[in-house]
């Protein structure tokens, strides 16, 4: 069953406990801060079976099993989108992303933050997948919403991954590390990923890639 929980991102100590079966979160917030509500359904996914064995996941759909990221080798975030026009509630578990925002907003928490996932080629092993659910070219604007919920789920990723020893410094975008995503995120959520993570203190560097990714192109600035 979704959990749904409210967290607060500034001035709040984290503890985060990871299990086989999925996150549980707790902040005890000292005043103040912006919230996130986050939509937690870890440990119903459709493509990954979380094993008894502690640290491992076992096979998969898509994947033989790997152990978890280690906290301190994750240091940055890759943007996406699903490629959808829409998704419900059912989809949700079927995508290897951490986290997705659908369009009304809401920051869905698909998989634990460190869990290795096939979602961003080359990034794999040191980044945090989150998506946008959406067909996003050159083109249309996000909803509101689905704007503020991805500033949401960048600045919880964040939050949550350093209170665990990460250094979350670097922003990046499926298209600069796979050739066949050129489209991926658009032009639409790389500007609002771009300037929240500049907010955040994050580094973006749009000519910067990886294998055979591409650089941003100059109509997304």
């Amino acid at each position: 069953m979704a959990r749904t929980s409210d967290f607060a991102l500034t001035n709040a100590p984290w503890m985060l406990l990871a299990g086989v079966a999925g996150l549980v979160m707790l902040a005890a917030s000292s005043g103040g801060g912006a919230g996130v509500n986050v939509h937690d359904i870890t440990g119903e996914s459709a493509l990954i079976k979380y094993g008894k064995k502690a640290g491992r996941l076992e096979g998969t759909v898509k994947r033989d099993w790997r152990p978890p990221i280690p906290w301190v080798n994750l240091t940055g975030i890759v943007i996406h989108n699903t490629g959808t026009a829409t998704a419900g509630e059912g989809a949700h578990k079927k995508f290897t992303y951490h986290i997705v925002v659908p369009l009304d907003g809401r920051v869905v928490l698909i998989h634990p933050l460190n869990t290795y996932l096939a979602s961003s080629d080359g990034f794999n092993s040191y980044t945090i997948a989150i998506s946008v659910v959406g067909k996003y070219g050159d083109g249309h604007d996000m909803p509101p919403a689905q704007a503020e919920g991805l500033r949401r789920a960048i600045a919880y990723a964040k939050a949550v991954a350093e209170a665990n020893g990460s250094d979350i410094q670097h922003l990046w975008t499926h298209r600069q590390g796979e050739l066949g995503k050129g489209a991926d995120p658009g032009r639409a959520p790389y500007q609002v990923a771009v300037a929240q993570a500049r907010a955040l203190g994050m580094s973006h560097d749009p000519d910067a890639t990886i294998d055979d990714g591409r650089s941003i192109p100059d109509k997304w600035s």
